[in-house]
């Protein structure tokens, strides 16, 4: 399959999927700077990106639990960058059905019927991240784990960036693997699913 890519889509590609990569820091970072942990630009990145690493350790804790080590070097609260990094995988999660469940139809009238519940998700999910219910459940969270409350609150501007860069994130990975299938002969619906959902 490598044979019969070109050149510049695979250059291309290799673009968008490292803009996508920076616009997930960028996700996590918005998250942070909301919560009370300004980082300088190269220290938020060598927190994220050393951070990124742990996902390669089995257990899906220890990307946070880095995070929250090379956070202190920053003098940034543990309990803002765990809360970060919840916070930053909900709206992923988030904004990936929000990207996705568009495009459903595309896929014809069983997807549509077997992937029904993702548009009844959606708003749950939504309600879920809005600020007023995230900061209480981060206090309620951090009041149970006998920890001082954080910094900041969240902020309704703060979560918009968080979601947006998100977005931005999607769409790059969604392009990315756009150029590549249409350069491999992906066609139609399936092919727009993939743009859509990276």
């Amino acid at each position: 399959l490598l044979g019969r890519l070109s050149v510049p889509v695979v250059l291309g590609s290799w673009a968008l999927v490292l803009a996508g990569i920076y616009a997930t820091f960028r996700s996590w970072r918005a998250a942070l700077a909301d919560l009370g942990g300004s980082l300088p630009h190269t220290g938020a990145m060598r927190v994220f990106y050393v951070g990124q690493l742990g996902k390669y350790v089995p257990g899906t804790v220890w990307p946070a639990v880095t995070q929250m080590r090379l956070g202190r070097d920053y003098r940034v609260p543990p309990r803002a960058s765990g809360a970060a990094f919840v916070v930053f995988m909900l709206m992923l999660i988030g904004t990936g059905l929000l990207v996705g469940v568009p495009v459903i139809p595309l896929l014809g009238r069983d997807a549509v019927a077997g992937y029904r519940w993702l548009a009844l998700v959606l708003p749950l999910l939504a309600l879920a991240l809005a600020p007023p219910v995230l900061n209480r459940a981060i206090a309620l969270a951090l009041r149970l784990a006998r920890r001082p409350p954080m910094p900041a609150p969240l902020s309704l501007g703060g979560i918009l960036r968080v979601a947006g860069w998100a977005v931005v994130s999607w769409l790059c990975y969604g392009a990315h693997v756009y150029l590549l299938a249409r350069q491999l002969g992906a066609e139609g619906g399936a092919l727009l699913w993939l743009q859509c959902t990276g």
